[in-house]
């Protein structure tokens, strides 16, 4: 039982909306974890705003006498980053580790998360590589663009993210709990606030990232902590891909932000000329969508990349196009998010 081995080291959120049908194969891949015996962790599922039976059938699922105890939670407010963030209030673990509604964790996901987090303590966030496990036919056009769907390698080898990445994918993404604490007390709040209900919003999970990297934390990857990644054939249809381009280039907008501050702004030169900033950025975004229309007869009907860029492209000037007061306002709040992490480290 828990009690009997301590404090706990992980925990193990699971954020749903109408997960009914897809709830069931996660947890009984957690319910198969090796190599566990001497770490404490636990499960919590949390249903975000679901109308079906979710939180019925994660109950119904999970035995009494399992090694680990099960938690269930709700949050109203549709949003997977509320979700994530009620998933962090209710864990008690040392290390929070995000399994989707839609990943079949390995069978030492546990061990390999523990021995991750305890051999590099620098490491603020680590990730693994998802393995697509298709409802039909794997398209033609997948491969090309897996990595948008948390799938594949996310660097050349195990170890530190690079640089020029910078982040790892929402799904299977653990974290240092200390280190989340740390981030909410800076007054961390996600801008991007990843899907909402049937919404193909996102990206919150790069800016979470990005938000450790400015607190000074390391990302790691290991392959070997995969997870199968169920793809459901509406998600592989043309619309959808098209939708979640889209999406993706419009919460770019926000992620300019991180990565100004990241490169060393100052909170006094980005107050001073964040409306200068957005019109720099809206100038350059629009010339560089021109020239990829103009290739694109082409080189787009050949390139699935190609057409997916631009599809991200036209999401993010349509997104600075409509925002210039908010592009200035969330460029300060990030910024003077970055200046308290410094002030905390002082």
């Amino acid at each position: 039982m828990i009690g009997t081995r301590g404090p706990i080291a992980i925990s193990v959120v699971v954020c749903c909306f109408n997960s009914e049908q897809r709830l069931p194969a996660v947890l009984q891949h957690l319910l198969r974890q090796e190599r566990d015996d001497t770490i404490s962790w636990e499960v919590v599922v949390v249903d975000n705003a679901s109308s079906d039976a979710t939180a019925m059938v994660a109950r119904e699922i999970w035995p009494s006498n399992a090694r680990a105890q099960l938690h269930v939670v709700e949050e109203r407010r549709p949003g997977l980053s509320h979700a994530r963030r009620r998933g962090i209030e209710a864990a008690r673990g040392a290390i929070v580790s995000f399994v989707d509604d839609d990943n079949w964790v390995c069978a030492d996901w546990i061990w390999r998360v523990h021995d991750i987090f305890a051999t590099h303590p620098e490491v603020g966030a680590c990730g693994g590589m998802g393995v697509a496990v298709f409802e039909a036919n794997e398209p033609a056009w997948f491969h090309a663009l897996q990595g948008s769907y948390a799938v594949g390698p996310q660097a050349a080898e195990a170890g530190y993210v690079p640089d020029e990445r910078g982040w790892l994918a929402g799904a299977g993404l653990s974290i240092r709990r200390s280190a989340l604490m740390a981030l909410f007390q800076a007054g961390f709040e996600n801008l991007n606030l990843g899907r909402v209900g049937k919404a193909l919003t996102s990206s919150e999970d790069v800016e979470l990232c990005l938000a450790l990297r400015l607190a000074e934390w390391r990302l790691y990857y290991d392959p070997r902590l995969n997870y199968q990644h169920f793809m459901p054939k509406n998600r592989m249809l043309l619309s959808h891909r098209r939708q979640m381009q889209f999406a993706n280039g419009r919460a770019q907008v926000v992620l300019c932000h991180y990565f100004a501050a990241l490169a060393g702004r100052s909170l006094a030169e980005s107050s001073r000329s964040g409306r200068l900033e957005w019109l720099r950025q809206y100038c350059r975004a629009l010339l560089s969508l021109v020239g990829s229309m103009l290739v694109f007869p082409v080189r787009g009907i050949r390139s699935v990349t190609y057409r997916a860029d631009l599809i991200h492209q036209i999401g993010f000037v349509t997104a600075l196009g409509c925002s210039p007061r908010s592009f200035a306002a969330d460029r300060k709040r990030v910024f003077a998010f970055a200046k308290r992490l410094r002030e905390q480290r002082t």
